[in-house]
């Protein structure tokens, strides 16, 4: 098999390094400060309580504080590397860090970043991608576990999932535990958003029948890049035609009494996972570990096999489909890299905070990489 460096050209590598030598060498201070002249994100983060600022630099501060939280420093050590104490960053921080003033920054990028003339210009295929990335873990946490494989049994981490668009816009963002399947938590950001497309691509670790039955029922298509898709079993639906080549490939059947028994069922349930009233991880982390499943998780099941099925047929048969595929989660990818790059405070680690700070530990770097 060729190396994948062989298979891109001379020519596109030269092209790539010359482009990365044309770029400027910017500070993220400098970024951002130069963001927020052409995007006022600065002004959503407005006093919780309604007050004016007393402070003349509390404009400073906020960008001070908020360099601090993306990028792991904490504010001692960004008090020492500014003319602010660790007092004032940390009141700019509680006073006007929260969780809807930064959700309504965030907004407002997004929004730039889709008004842009590239972006308008560009036909980008709608579609989007989630991945979790896992983070080492200072201290104790409820969320932290220990992944053997990364790091032994010597130090917790935490997975971090994100969701981003084919623009590398985020749209959703959640902290979980080390331990649980990522692909139980693919639906949460995608229900709650406003405009998520409607085509989702997740790694191996995100597949599983519940999770493509519970796509398919929303009216959504989940395609996945299955590394073990060989071994995969098919199943077919009712007696196969000999005279079709795809219906001697399935080599199970799908117990469709089971799934027409329960559709009325299914379709209450998908009702009630898109109106809100329940999480999908929540319903679909129960159905997965309960040793003995009722009715309804055993034809969700089935369905979800049928779907794998189809999708699998497709994917086979389909280069376009796997590019596409394929190209998004690249994207992903190359959204956790950057990650990776501003988080370097610490050493990539992140400090033990409780459950309920997590949104917040999530949202700000998600804010500072839009830039």
């Amino acid at each position: 098999m060729m190396a994948l460096p062989q298979l891109v050209p001379a020519c596109a590598r030269e092209l790539v390094t010359s482009t990365h030598a044309m770029l400027p060498r910017l500070g993220i201070a400098a970024l951002i400060i130069d963001v927020a002249r052409d995007v006022p994100f600065i002004d959503e983060l407005r006093h919780a309580g309604g007050q004016q600022a007393r402070s003349p630099t509390r404009r400073g501060q906020l960008f001070a504080a908020l360099v601090a939280c993306a990028t792991g420093m904490g504010y001692t050590r960004m008090a020492e590397a500014s003319t602010f104490t660790e007092r004032q960053l940390r009141e700019a921080a509680e006073r006007h860090f929260t969780i809807e003033h930064l959700a309504a920054a965030d907004a407002l990028v997004c929004e730039a970043i889709r008004g842009l003339a590239q972006a308008s210009t560009i036909d980008f295929e709608r579609i989007s991608s989630s991945d979790g990335q896992r983070y080492p873990i200072i201290g104790r946490s409820a969320l932290a576990g220990f992944a053997a494989r990364e790091a032994g049994y010597r130090r917790r981490m935490a997975t971090w999932m994100i969701w981003i668009n084919e623009q590398y816009a985020h749209f959703g963002s959640k902290v979980i535990s080390v331990t649980e399947r990522e692909g139980l938590h693919t639906l949460d950001a995608i229900v709650l958003a406003d405009d998520a497309p409607e085509i989702h691509t997740a790694d191996t670790h995100g597949a599983t029948e519940l999770v493509f039955a519970a796509f398919d029922l929303l009216g959504r298509r989940f395609i996945p890049r299955l590394n073990d898709i060989a071994d995969v079993p098919l199943y077919g639906l009712g007696p196969g035609q000999p005279h079709l080549a795809g219906d001697m490939l399935p080599a199970r059947k799908v117990r469709d009494e089971l799934i027409a028994g329960q559709w009325e069922e299914l379709l209450r349930l998908a009702g009630s996972v898109k109106r809100g009233w329940i999480v999908p991880s929540v319903l679909l982390t129960r159905m997965h570990a309960d040793p003995r499943p009722d009715r309804l998780a055993k034809a969700l099941r089935e369905y979800g096999r049928l779907v794998r099925t189809n999708f699998i047929l497709d994917w086979a048969g389909d280069p376009a489909l796997r590019a596409r595929g394929l190209g998004q989660l690249n994207k992903g990818e190359s959204a956790n890299a950057l990650h990776r790059y501003v988080g370097f405070g610490n050493r990539g680690r992140i400090q033990r905070m409780p459950h309920s700070s997590w949104k917040f530990a999530t949202t700000v770097p998600v804010l500072m990489v839009r830039r």
